[in-house]
Parts: C-alpha cells; sequence; structure tokens
C-alpha cells in the first residue's frame, strides 16, 4: 500500500488481479491507524530493514499465525491464509444479508453476464457504509 493511493478515506488501488480499478472506503478505524503511520517513504508500511521498499506479504502472515486467532466458538484457529480475511468478511456480509452485488463490490470480483451488462450501478455509498459497519464489527471484536 502506498500513501499515494490513499486520497481522504479511500483507498484507490489501480493494479488489480482483474486489472478493474478498486476503491476500498476506509472506516474510520482504518484512517485512525493511518494516520498514526510516519510518512517516511512511499509506502505505508515501510521495510524497517532496509529502509526502502515496503514490508512483504510474507513477513505479515508469519506475523498475523503468531496471533491467538480464534472462531466463533473460541477455538483456536490453524492454518489459514490472507484469502481467509476476504471470507471471512464475505460470510459476514451474507450473515447480515447484504445483497451479493455490494458484497462483490466491496471485494471487486467482476461478473461477466447479462445482468453486470445492463446493471451499471457501482454501489459506491452502500459499500461505503458496509466497510464502515465492518470497521465497528472488528473494534468490537478486540473488547
Amino acid at each position: 500500500m502506498q500513501w499515494s493511493n490513499i486520497y481522504r478515506e479511500e483507498w484507490r488501488q489501480t493494479d488489480t488481479k482483474n486489472e478493474t480499478d478498486h476503491t476500498v472506503y476506509l472506516s474510520t478505524q482504518a484512517q485512525e491507524i493511518l494516520n498514526r503511520q510516519p510518512k517516511t517513504d512511499a509506502f505505508v508500511w515501510s521495510n524497517p530493514r532496509t529502509n526502502s521498499g515496503h514490508v512483504h506479504i510474507d513477513v505479515v502472515i508469519n506475523a498475523l499465525h503468531k496471533t491467538d486467532f480464534k472462531d466463533a466458538s473460541g477455538n483456536k484457529i490453524g492454518h489459514w491464509t490472507v484469502h481467509d480475511f476476504r471470507r471471512a468478511l464475505s460470510s459476514w456480509l451474507g450473515k447480515n444479508l447484504v445483497p451479493k452485488d455490494i458484497n462483490d463490490r466491496m471485494l471487486n470480483h467482476v461478473n461477466a453476464g447479462i445482468y453486470e451488462t445492463y446493471n451499471q450501478e457501482s454501489y459506491d455509498l452502500p459499500a461505503k457504509e458496509w466497510w464502515q459497519k465492518w470497521g465497528d464489527h472488528i473494534e468490537e471484536l478486540k473488547l
């Protein structure tokens, strides 16, 4: 994540797997985290060992694996991947009866079909609302 992709309360991703630009609306909690980060170079999370470049995703994964994550029943979660975070968000949205269109918008899923050809809605406003609700949910989990 680079500072140049942060615009007030948005994280604009231009280099995505599906080659479709994607905007993540940052919850107030995410904005607070970013506001505490020093702007020492182009990257939000710089590599402290080299003072250049960003922290590699493997470093983040290894650090998170040391964290004691538990499921809803209190059981320790074993092996997981970064995609499990996406799955958690998508499942939580489904549990909260968020329509599939908004769920897909938040995960930057691109569907190709007649419906998508005619429905050109971006779902930005509901996505922004649900990103905030997700931030609130995550904050409740850490209490």
